[in-house]
C-alpha cells in the first residue's frame, strides 16, 4: 500500500491528500509514519436485507465506521552540489 500512496504522492505533489479506510489495526499499522489521524465517524446505515435466505422484505441497520487520515507530505529530495 504504501508503494501506491507514494506514487500517488508523486502524482499530485501540490495537493493534501486523505486516506479514508476502516478502522482496523493492519490500516493503522500500515499508515503510520506516514498519515497522521484527522477523524472518525461511526454511523448507522438503512439498507434493505440482500440475504437470500430472509424472506422479510424491510430495512436492516448497519453500523459503519471509517477513520480519516492526512498523509504527510513526501520530504523533498536533497539538491546535488
Amino acid at each position: 500500500m504504501q508503494t501506491q500512496i507514494a506514487a500517488l504522492q508523486e502524482a499530485l505533489p501540490t495537493r493534501q491528500i486523505y486516506w479514508l479506510g476502516a478502522p482496523n489495526a493492519g490500516e493503522q499499522e500500515q499508515l503510520a509514519g506516514i498519515a497522521d489521524p484527522v477523524a472518525s465517524y461511526r454511523f448507522g446505515l438503512a439498507t434493505r436485507r440482500v440475504d437470500w435466505y430472509d424472506a422479510r422484505d424491510d430495512l436492516g441497520m448497519r453500523d459503519l465506521s471509517v477513520n480519516l487520515y492526512r498523509l504527510r507530505p513526501k520530504p523533498a529530495a536533497a539538491a546535488l552540489h
